[in-house]
């Protein structure tokens, strides 16, 4: 779970922390970190390609693609249950 902090992040390195460790890879550097509004978040989720985001403390974070965690399967499966989360259908279990 993520919690507001009031102190400001020294590092990259916190900041990442503060996201829950997730992969750099998937915070997205423009509009830079921590200045995101709503507005650049609607444009980014409305603007071509699509992507999957979420705005976290004026952070645009891309969200996670594959298999739920503690999920137990083929491959097949976790494809199938992907393509299920992107366009509501059946669920899969």
């Amino acid at each position: 779970m993520i919690t507001a902090t009031t102190v400001e992040p020294e590092s990259l390195a916190d900041v990442v922390h503060a996201l829950g460790d997730i992969p750099v890879d998937r915070i997205i550097s423009r509009p830079f970190p921590g200045t995101t509004t709503k507005k650049d978040f609607l444009r980014c989720v409305n603007g071509e390609p699509k992507r999957l985001i979420e705005l976290i403390d004026g952070i645009l974070v891309e969200k996670a693609m594959g298999p739920e965690p503690g999920s137990r399967g083929s491959s097949t499966k976790s494809c199938v249950s992907w393509k299920c989360t992107l366009t509501p259908c059946i669920r899969i279990k």
